[in-house]
Formats: C-alpha cells, structure tokens, sequence
C-alpha cells in the first residue's frame, strides 16, 4: 500500500502513473478509480488470490474529503486491510 499526498500540481498523479507503468510491466492489471465507490471497486477487484493487480485511486480524498462519513471511511478501511492480506494485490492512494 502506497499513500502520496502534497499539494496540487505536485507530480502526484505523474508519480502514481509511474508506478503504474512499471507495475503493469510485472504483470499486474492496472485498475484505476476515480470514485469513492468503494463497494464498485471491490467488485472489480479478483477473488481469484494469484491474479496481479494493482488498484489506483486518484484523489481518494481531495473533492470527496467533506462527503467521508464513517460508513466511507469503515468501506476504505477494509478495501485496505483486503488488499494488505493479498500479495498479489497493490493499492496505490493519491
């Protein structure tokens, strides 16, 4: 799990992109989520536990940070501890 903050215009996105290169050159699936729709992310993640994947989330808290209710944040918490028990599966958060 990799968590990038700074102000904008930075190179957060430009880092993240980076990494997401070099990520899909070892075989992972890049999925990238601009939404706070944690339950849609989830679903489109594999079940399947050997499948390389690396999830993207792009300004997870920036426009949404006023509409993070406890509900959200609870959601967010166990998309990370999901992909933490996974070694096939990487969760980047801009």
């Amino acid at each position: 799990m990799l968590l990038i903050t700074g102000g904008p215009g930075i190179g957060k996105s430009t880092m993240s992109k980076m990494l997401l290169i070099h990520y899909a050159k070892l075989n992972y699936e890049v999925k990238y989520a601009s939404s706070m729709n944690i339950t849609e992310i989830k679903r489109g993640i594999s079940l399947d536990p050997l499948k390389k994947e690396i999830i993207f989330l792009d300004d997870f808290l920036g426009q949404h940070y006023l509409e993070l209710k406890e509900s959200k944040s609870n959601e967010l918490k166990s998309l990370i501890s999901y992909i933490k028990s996974r070694t096939s599966k990487k969760i980047v958060l801009n």
